[in-house]
Protein backbone atom coordinates (compact mmCIF):
# COMPACT_ATOMS: atom_id res chain seq x y z
CA UNK A 1 0.00 0.00 0.00
CA UNK A 2 1.68 3.45 -0.94
CA UNK A 3 1.68 6.52 1.33
CA UNK A 4 -0.97 8.93 0.74
CA UNK A 5 -0.41 11.50 -1.72
CA UNK A 6 2.50 14.05 -0.45
CA UNK A 7 3.24 11.84 2.47
CA UNK A 8 6.86 10.80 2.49
CA UNK A 9 9.84 9.60 4.68
CA UNK A 10 13.70 9.30 4.39
CA UNK A 11 16.83 9.10 5.66
CA UNK A 12 19.76 9.43 5.24
CA UNK A 13 23.74 9.53 7.12
CA UNK A 14 27.55 10.46 6.67
CA UNK A 15 30.68 9.65 8.76
CA UNK A 16 32.09 12.96 7.44
CA UNK A 17 35.87 12.99 8.51
CA UNK A 18 36.37 13.91 12.14
CA UNK A 19 36.31 10.32 13.44
CA UNK A 20 37.52 8.87 10.47
CA UNK A 21 36.00 6.01 9.44
CA UNK A 22 33.59 5.70 12.81
CA UNK A 23 30.12 6.33 12.48
CA UNK A 24 28.29 6.81 15.86
CA UNK A 25 24.93 8.66 14.53
CA UNK A 26 22.17 5.95 13.71
CA UNK A 27 18.99 6.57 12.03
CA UNK A 28 15.81 4.36 11.89
CA UNK A 29 12.12 5.12 10.00
CA UNK A 30 9.43 3.07 10.05
CA UNK A 31 5.98 3.46 8.48
CA UNK A 32 2.96 1.18 9.94
CA UNK A 33 0.59 0.99 7.52
CA UNK A 34 -2.41 -0.45 9.44
CA UNK A 35 -4.46 -3.72 6.86
CA UNK A 36 -8.24 -3.40 6.31
CA UNK A 37 -10.35 -4.44 9.50
CA UNK A 38 -11.28 -8.32 9.06
CA UNK A 39 -15.05 -8.84 8.21
CA UNK A 40 -15.79 -10.60 11.69
CA UNK A 41 -14.42 -7.11 13.56
CA UNK A 42 -16.83 -6.88 16.57
CA UNK A 43 -16.71 -3.28 17.32
CA UNK A 44 -19.12 -1.16 13.95
CA UNK A 45 -16.26 1.63 13.64
CA UNK A 46 -14.29 -1.39 12.87
CA UNK A 47 -15.61 -2.11 9.34
CA UNK A 48 -14.73 1.70 7.98
CA UNK A 49 -11.18 2.37 6.22
CA UNK A 50 -8.31 1.72 8.26
CA UNK A 51 -6.79 4.69 9.75
CA UNK A 52 -3.67 6.88 7.76
CA UNK A 53 -0.30 5.38 8.45
CA UNK A 54 1.49 5.57 11.73
CA UNK A 55 5.49 7.27 10.51
CA UNK A 56 8.03 6.48 13.25
CA UNK A 57 11.69 8.76 12.57
CA UNK A 58 14.45 8.50 15.08
CA UNK A 59 18.00 9.96 14.95
CA UNK A 60 20.50 9.13 17.37
CA UNK A 61 24.35 10.73 18.14
CA UNK A 62 26.46 8.39 20.15
CA UNK A 63 29.28 9.24 22.08
CA UNK A 64 32.39 7.67 24.24
CA UNK A 65 33.99 4.39 23.45
CA UNK A 66 31.53 2.19 22.21
CA UNK A 67 29.25 4.94 21.32
CA UNK A 68 28.08 3.79 17.96
CA UNK A 69 26.69 0.66 19.91
CA UNK A 70 24.34 2.57 23.28
CA UNK A 71 23.26 4.37 19.82
CA UNK A 72 21.88 1.83 17.46
CA UNK A 73 20.70 -0.24 20.57
CA UNK A 74 18.57 2.67 21.57
CA UNK A 75 17.63 3.27 18.31
CA UNK A 76 16.22 0.12 17.30
CA UNK A 77 14.56 -0.15 20.95
CA UNK A 78 12.59 3.38 20.94
CA UNK A 79 11.53 2.57 17.99
CA UNK A 80 10.13 -1.21 18.15
CA UNK A 81 8.75 0.15 21.75
CA UNK A 82 6.68 2.84 20.14
CA UNK A 83 5.13 0.79 17.82
CA UNK A 84 4.06 -1.42 20.53
CA UNK A 85 2.77 0.84 23.07
CA UNK A 86 1.16 2.93 20.13
CA UNK A 87 -0.61 -0.89 18.88
CA UNK A 88 -1.56 -1.18 22.40
CA UNK A 89 -2.92 2.04 23.27
CA UNK A 90 -5.60 2.08 20.28
CA UNK A 91 -6.00 -1.24 20.48
CA UNK A 92 -7.93 0.06 23.97
CA UNK A 93 -10.68 1.36 21.89
CA UNK A 94 -11.98 -2.16 20.53
CA UNK A 95 -14.35 -3.51 23.95
CA UNK A 96 -14.31 -7.37 22.85
CA UNK A 97 -11.08 -7.62 20.89
CA UNK A 98 -10.72 -11.42 19.03
CA UNK A 99 -8.01 -13.98 19.99
CA UNK A 100 -4.42 -12.85 18.94
CA UNK A 101 -3.12 -15.73 16.63
CA UNK A 102 0.09 -16.92 17.05
CA UNK A 103 2.82 -15.62 15.34
CA UNK A 104 4.15 -17.50 12.45
CA UNK A 105 6.38 -20.04 13.39
CA UNK A 106 8.30 -19.91 10.20
CA UNK A 107 9.78 -16.99 11.09
CA UNK A 108 8.64 -15.34 8.08
CA UNK A 109 7.53 -11.54 7.46
CA UNK A 110 3.91 -11.03 7.78
CA UNK A 111 1.59 -9.96 5.46
CA UNK A 112 2.10 -6.81 3.51
CA UNK A 113 -0.09 -4.79 5.56
CA UNK A 114 2.30 -4.63 8.19
CA UNK A 115 5.30 -1.58 8.52
CA UNK A 116 8.19 -1.51 6.57
CA UNK A 117 11.22 0.02 8.34
CA UNK A 118 14.57 1.30 7.62
CA UNK A 119 18.01 1.52 9.70
CA UNK A 120 21.30 2.19 8.64
CA UNK A 121 24.36 3.99 9.82
CA UNK A 122 26.05 5.36 5.91
CA UNK A 123 24.88 6.18 2.92
CA UNK A 124 21.26 4.68 1.43
CA UNK A 125 18.73 2.61 3.82
CA UNK A 126 16.97 -0.29 2.93
CA UNK A 127 13.23 -1.16 3.50
CA UNK A 128 12.49 -4.50 5.32
CA UNK A 129 9.24 -5.99 6.25
CA UNK A 130 8.17 -6.52 9.49
CA UNK A 131 5.45 -8.30 11.15
CA UNK A 132 2.23 -7.31 10.93
CA UNK A 133 -0.54 -6.43 14.01
CA UNK A 134 -2.55 -9.11 15.25
CA UNK A 135 -6.50 -9.76 14.34
CA UNK A 136 -7.75 -7.94 17.16
CA UNK A 137 -5.17 -4.79 16.76
CA UNK A 138 -5.94 -4.45 13.35
CA UNK A 139 -9.64 -4.20 14.32
CA UNK A 140 -8.83 -1.83 16.87
CA UNK A 141 -6.67 0.41 14.92
CA UNK A 142 -9.38 1.03 13.04
CA UNK A 143 -11.31 3.31 15.79
CA UNK A 144 -8.61 4.95 17.20
CA UNK A 145 -5.28 6.89 16.76
CA UNK A 146 -2.54 8.89 17.45
CA UNK A 147 -5.38 12.27 17.15
CA UNK A 148 -7.41 10.11 19.44
CA UNK A 149 -4.94 9.67 22.04
CA UNK A 150 -5.07 12.16 24.90
CA UNK A 151 -1.80 14.45 24.94
CA UNK A 152 -0.77 12.96 28.47
CA UNK A 153 -1.38 9.46 27.69
CA UNK A 154 0.83 10.38 24.76
CA UNK A 155 3.70 12.04 26.87
CA UNK A 156 3.52 8.96 29.03
CA UNK A 157 3.77 6.61 25.99
CA UNK A 158 7.29 8.44 24.91
CA UNK A 159 8.86 8.41 28.46
CA UNK A 160 7.66 4.72 28.76
CA UNK A 161 9.89 3.57 25.29
CA UNK A 162 12.73 6.45 26.32
CA UNK A 163 12.95 4.07 29.68
CA UNK A 164 13.37 1.29 27.40
CA UNK A 165 15.70 2.49 25.41
CA UNK A 166 18.05 3.84 28.07
CA UNK A 167 17.88 0.26 29.34
CA UNK A 168 18.85 -1.28 26.22
CA UNK A 169 21.83 0.94 25.74
CA UNK A 170 22.68 0.29 29.39
CA UNK A 171 23.35 -3.63 28.17
CA UNK A 172 26.39 -2.70 26.44
CA UNK A 173 27.65 -2.38 30.34
CA UNK A 174 26.83 -6.27 31.27
CA UNK A 175 29.03 -7.74 28.33
CA UNK A 176 31.21 -5.19 26.45
CA UNK A 177 33.52 -6.78 23.59
CA UNK A 178 36.73 -7.28 24.78
CA UNK A 179 38.40 -5.22 22.31
CA UNK A 180 36.77 -1.71 20.73
CA UNK A 181 38.03 0.82 18.18
CA UNK A 182 38.47 4.64 18.01
CA UNK A 183 40.47 6.95 16.62
CA UNK A 184 43.64 8.11 16.96
CA UNK A 185 43.83 11.41 17.92
CA UNK A 186 46.71 12.41 15.61
CA UNK A 187 46.36 9.63 12.93
CA UNK A 188 42.31 9.62 12.43
CA UNK A 189 43.38 5.55 12.21
CA UNK A 190 41.48 3.57 14.09
CA UNK A 191 43.22 2.51 17.79
CA UNK A 192 42.31 -0.52 19.08
CA UNK A 193 41.59 -0.87 23.18
CA UNK A 194 41.71 -3.78 24.88
CA UNK A 195 38.69 -4.66 27.61
CA UNK A 196 40.32 -5.01 31.36
CA UNK A 197 39.14 -4.16 34.51
CA UNK A 198 40.61 -1.58 36.60
CA UNK A 199 39.23 -0.28 40.28
CA UNK A 200 36.28 -2.34 40.01
CA UNK A 201 35.23 -0.75 36.48
CA UNK A 202 35.30 -1.91 32.76
CA UNK A 203 38.44 0.24 31.54
CA UNK A 204 39.48 -0.80 27.79
CA UNK A 205 43.38 -0.06 27.38
CA UNK A 206 45.91 0.62 24.57
CA UNK A 207 47.68 -2.65 23.52
CA UNK A 208 51.19 -2.44 24.66
CA UNK A 209 53.94 -0.78 23.00
CA UNK A 210 50.83 0.92 20.95
CA UNK A 211 51.57 4.59 19.78
CA UNK A 212 48.40 6.24 19.77
CA UNK A 213 47.81 9.41 21.02
CA UNK A 214 45.13 8.70 22.65
CA UNK A 215 45.14 8.31 26.46
CA UNK A 216 46.02 4.98 28.14
CA UNK A 217 43.02 4.23 29.03
CA UNK A 218 39.73 5.02 28.25
CA UNK A 219 36.72 3.98 30.97
CA UNK A 220 34.03 2.77 29.55
CA UNK A 221 31.16 5.62 29.61
CA UNK A 222 29.07 5.64 26.55
CA UNK A 223 25.82 6.76 25.60
CA UNK A 224 23.34 8.83 22.61
CA UNK A 225 21.28 11.57 22.29
CA UNK A 226 18.06 10.46 20.96
CA UNK A 227 14.58 12.44 18.91
CA UNK A 228 12.03 10.62 17.59
CA UNK A 229 8.89 11.49 15.62
CA UNK A 230 5.59 9.92 15.63
CA UNK A 231 3.18 10.83 12.64
CA UNK A 232 -0.32 10.19 12.26
CA UNK A 233 -3.12 12.33 10.80
CA UNK A 234 -2.61 15.57 11.66
CA UNK A 235 -1.07 14.84 15.32
CA UNK A 236 2.95 14.92 14.99
CA UNK A 237 4.36 13.87 18.37
CA UNK A 238 8.19 14.95 18.92
CA UNK A 239 10.01 13.72 21.88
CA UNK A 240 13.94 13.46 22.81
CA UNK A 241 16.95 13.93 24.96
CA UNK A 242 20.27 15.74 24.04
CA UNK A 243 21.01 17.86 21.30
CA UNK A 244 19.76 16.36 17.90
CA UNK A 245 17.24 18.69 17.40
CA UNK A 246 13.49 18.61 14.91
CA UNK A 247 11.83 22.04 13.49
CA UNK A 248 8.79 21.78 11.45
CA UNK A 249 8.69 23.48 8.74
CA UNK A 250 5.33 25.33 7.27
CA UNK A 251 4.44 27.49 3.90
CA UNK A 252 4.68 31.54 4.87
CA UNK A 253 2.20 34.04 3.14
CA UNK A 254 5.14 35.09 1.05
CA UNK A 255 5.90 31.75 -0.76
CA UNK A 256 8.67 30.94 1.67
CA UNK A 257 9.25 28.40 4.62
CA UNK A 258 9.51 28.86 7.98
CA UNK A 259 10.50 27.15 10.58
CA UNK A 260 9.83 25.53 14.45
CA UNK A 261 11.71 23.99 16.52
CA UNK A 262 9.98 21.36 18.75
CA UNK A 263 12.89 20.03 20.92
CA UNK A 264 14.54 21.05 23.92
CA UNK A 265 18.61 21.35 23.69
CA UNK A 266 19.73 19.52 27.03
CA UNK A 267 22.71 21.16 27.80
CA UNK A 268 24.56 23.83 30.36
CA UNK A 269 23.64 26.29 27.82
CA UNK A 270 20.30 26.06 28.23
CA UNK A 271 19.02 27.76 32.08
CA UNK A 272 16.70 25.19 33.08
CA UNK A 273 18.98 22.46 32.81
CA UNK A 274 22.22 24.73 33.81
CA UNK A 275 19.99 24.91 37.61
CA UNK A 276 18.86 21.91 37.45
CA UNK A 277 22.77 20.48 37.04
CA UNK A 278 24.06 23.35 39.63
CA UNK A 279 21.25 22.63 42.04
CA UNK A 280 21.39 18.66 42.58
CA UNK A 281 24.65 18.46 41.86
CA UNK A 282 26.94 21.63 41.72
CA UNK A 283 29.05 19.96 44.30
CA UNK A 284 30.82 17.56 41.88
CA UNK A 285 29.87 18.90 38.36
CA UNK A 286 30.01 22.35 37.02
CA UNK A 287 28.53 23.64 33.75
CA UNK A 288 31.98 25.24 31.44
CA UNK A 289 30.47 28.67 30.29
CA UNK A 290 32.13 28.61 26.44
CA UNK A 291 30.45 26.12 25.05
CA UNK A 292 27.92 24.21 28.16
CA UNK A 293 29.72 20.75 28.36
CA UNK A 294 29.10 19.68 31.96
CA UNK A 295 32.52 18.91 33.71
CA UNK A 296 33.17 16.23 36.46
CA UNK A 297 35.14 17.83 38.93
CA UNK A 298 35.52 15.44 41.86
CA UNK A 299 36.30 11.65 42.76
CA UNK A 300 37.56 8.90 40.20
CA UNK A 301 35.71 10.67 37.04
CA UNK A 302 37.48 14.14 37.66
CA UNK A 303 37.90 15.89 34.84
CA UNK A 304 35.14 13.50 32.36
CA UNK A 305 32.88 16.37 30.50
CA UNK A 306 29.56 15.93 28.20
CA UNK A 307 28.30 17.78 26.00
CA UNK A 308 24.79 17.19 26.79
CA UNK A 309 22.60 16.86 30.22
CA UNK A 310 20.32 14.04 29.23
CA UNK A 311 21.26 11.13 26.96
CA UNK A 312 20.20 7.49 26.51
CA UNK A 313 23.13 5.46 28.30
CA UNK A 314 25.78 7.16 29.92
CA UNK A 315 25.67 4.45 33.33
CA UNK A 316 28.12 6.23 35.32
CA UNK A 317 27.00 9.51 34.69
CA UNK A 318 23.43 8.77 36.16
CA UNK A 319 25.00 9.82 39.34
CA UNK A 320 26.42 13.56 38.32
CA UNK A 321 22.61 13.87 37.14
CA UNK A 322 22.61 13.21 33.36
CA UNK A 323 18.64 12.03 32.88
CA UNK A 324 17.18 9.78 30.23
CA UNK A 325 13.50 11.89 30.66
CA UNK A 326 12.52 13.26 27.44
CA UNK A 327 11.14 16.22 26.66
CA UNK A 328 8.38 15.91 24.74
CA UNK A 329 6.47 18.13 22.09
CA UNK A 330 2.65 17.30 20.35
CA UNK A 331 1.72 19.49 17.37
CA UNK A 332 -1.74 19.37 15.62
CA UNK A 333 -0.72 19.63 12.23
CA UNK A 334 -2.54 22.64 10.05
CA UNK A 335 -2.59 23.07 6.29
CA UNK A 336 0.43 25.08 5.61
CA UNK A 337 2.57 22.65 7.26
CA UNK A 338 4.94 20.96 4.66
CA UNK A 339 7.60 19.07 6.41
CA UNK A 340 9.65 17.88 9.78
CA UNK A 341 13.56 17.62 9.82
CA UNK A 342 15.34 15.67 12.50
CA UNK A 343 19.03 15.72 12.62
CA UNK A 344 22.03 15.80 14.45
CA UNK A 345 24.58 18.15 15.43
CA UNK A 346 26.44 17.56 12.51
CA UNK A 347 23.87 19.58 10.31
CA UNK A 348 22.90 22.23 13.55
CA UNK A 349 26.26 22.65 13.64
CA UNK A 350 26.47 24.78 9.89
CA UNK A 351 22.71 25.35 9.15
CA UNK A 352 20.47 27.18 11.29
CA UNK A 353 16.60 25.62 11.32
CA UNK A 354 14.88 28.25 8.58
CA UNK A 355 17.96 26.91 6.59
CA UNK A 356 17.64 23.54 7.03
CA UNK A 357 13.61 23.49 6.31
CA UNK A 358 14.11 25.51 2.87
CA UNK A 359 16.53 23.60 1.53
CA UNK A 360 14.44 20.45 2.09
CA UNK A 361 11.41 22.03 0.46
CA UNK A 362 13.47 23.08 -2.38
CA UNK A 363 14.62 19.03 -2.72
CA UNK A 364 11.11 18.04 -2.49
CA UNK A 365 9.03 20.94 -5.08
CA UNK A 366 11.94 19.96 -7.29
CA UNK A 367 10.75 16.22 -7.29
CA UNK A 368 13.00 14.64 -4.82
CA UNK A 369 11.52 11.72 -2.34
CA UNK A 370 11.86 12.55 1.62
CA UNK A 371 15.16 10.36 1.41
CA UNK A 372 16.86 12.31 -1.41
CA UNK A 373 16.19 15.46 0.36
CA UNK A 374 17.28 14.09 3.32
CA UNK A 375 20.80 12.96 1.86
CA UNK A 376 20.84 16.38 -0.11
CA UNK A 377 21.04 18.02 3.12
CA UNK A 378 23.69 15.74 4.82
CA UNK A 379 25.80 16.56 2.35
CA UNK A 380 25.23 19.97 1.64
CA UNK A 381 25.84 19.87 6.04
CA UNK A 382 28.91 17.85 5.35
CA UNK A 383 30.31 20.00 2.76
CA UNK A 384 30.01 22.91 4.64
CA UNK A 385 31.77 21.87 7.57
CA UNK A 386 34.91 20.09 5.52
CA UNK A 387 34.94 24.26 3.24
CA UNK A 388 34.80 25.09 7.11
CA UNK A 389 38.10 27.14 8.42
CA UNK A 390 38.20 23.92 10.86
CA UNK A 391 37.92 21.42 7.77
CA UNK A 392 36.16 19.56 10.77
CA UNK A 393 32.83 17.56 9.41
CA UNK A 394 31.31 15.52 12.90
CA UNK A 395 29.00 12.14 12.14
CA UNK A 396 25.81 13.92 10.19
CA UNK A 397 22.42 12.51 10.10
CA UNK A 398 18.62 12.90 9.14
CA UNK A 399 15.27 11.91 8.61
CA UNK A 400 12.95 14.05 6.61
CA UNK A 401 9.33 13.82 6.81
CA UNK A 402 7.20 15.66 3.75
CA UNK A 403 4.03 16.34 4.41
CA UNK A 404 0.93 16.43 2.09
CA UNK A 405 1.14 20.60 1.81
CA UNK A 406 4.69 20.12 0.47
CA UNK A 407 2.69 19.07 -2.81
CA UNK A 408 5.34 16.05 -3.79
Amino acid sequence: MALPEGLDIGAFTSTGNRYGNLNQDYVQTEVWRPGPPPADAPHPAAAQAPPPPLLIGAVLDGHGLLGESAASAGGLSVVKELRRLITAATACATPTPAPTPAAPANGQPGPPSGPTAAAGRDGALERTPLHGLAHAAAAAAATRTLEAIPEAELCALVDAAFQTAHASALEIYDDPPRTASYPDSRTGAPAVYCLQSKDGLHMYGAPQGSRSAGPAWRPLECGATCTVALLQGGRLVVGNVGDSSAVLGSLDDEGGVRARLLTFQHCGLHPEEAARISEGYGATVRILPQDGYMAVSGGFWAGYQLSVTRALGHKHMETFGVLHKPSVTCVDLRPEDCCVVLASDGVWDVMDPSEVVNRCMDALTDGKSAAEAARQLVEDAVALAVGSPSGDADNTSAVVIALPASGV
